[in-house]
């Protein structure tokens, strides 16, 4: 497993409104990173269950892509307004893209695809060591499992 310095990725990232400071200070608490980690798993599993449409190879729909983006891969998400979430992992890529909107990530709107542009590839998880990645794991394993991802498993389970 491989990590990256959050400066580093910081450094990459070349959105006009992007605010290092902003970047900094929400990115120094390790709390948040951990949480955000397991909550992305749920979304993961979340879009899974219900996400039917997408392909996993990026030239399917974009064949001169930027950016060789794979699933699987760790991006950093940077919306319109310059804010930047980091360590999400790529699910797939929509085979009816609108307004350029391409690629599934494990975040809170799974459903929902960005845009190749908004992205930054990681070289690894930012912020987080292998310490970090076992106690994701566990609490992923012990934590409330939201409510959609219970339906799409007790779906799975009566089938």
């Amino acid at each position: 497993m491989k990590f990256q310095s959050i400066e580093s990725i910081a450094s990459q990232i070349k959105h006009p409104k992007f605010s290092a400071e902003i970047f900094f200070n929400k990115m120094s608490d390790k709390d948040y990173l951990i949480q955000d980690q397991v909550s992305n798993k749920f979304h993961e599993e979340a879009f899974h269950g219900t996400v039917k449409s997408f392909t996993t190879t990026l030239a399917d729909v974009v064949p001169d892509s930027p950016i060789d983006l794979k699933v699987g891969d760790l991006v950093t998400y940077t919306n319109e307004a310059g804010l930047s979430w980091v360590n999400h992992k790529i699910l797939g890529f929509d085979t009816t893209p609108s307004y350029k909107r391409v690629v599934y990530l494990d975040f809170s709107s799974y459903w929902f695809a960005v845009e190749i542009e908004s992205l930054t590839l990681q070289e690894g998880y930012v912020g987080l060591n292998a310490d970090d990645m076992a106690l994701i794991e566990e609490k992923y394993q012990n934590s409330f499992v939201p409510f959609d991802v219970q339906m799409i498993r007790n779906k799975k389970d009566a089938a």
